[in-house]
């Protein structure tokens, strides 16, 4: 879940990468709303709006590179 991808980070934005963003693909695989963001996609430029301090290490970027549209950052 959310918070427990909240947990797992914490406020260290090192924590974010590989673990969280793995854990929200597997949450998202398969679903429904991640069909509908790759159809959206695959139609143009979208949006993803976030509320996170941290503009690197949020659930918006993490879904731009489930989505393909950037490579993750190592």
């Amino acid at each position: 879940s959310r918070a427990r991808r909240y947990r797992f980070a914490g406020a260290d934005p090192a924590g974010w990468t590989p673990e969280p963003e793995r854990r929200y693909r597997a949450e998202l695989e398969g679903s429904q709303a991640l069909s509908e963001f790759e159809a959206l996609a695959r139609q143009g430029d979208i949006i993803l709006v976030y509320a996170a301090k941290d503009q690197l290490h949020n659930e918006a970027v993490a879904l731009k590179h489930i989505l393909g549209r950037d490579a993750p950052r190592r």
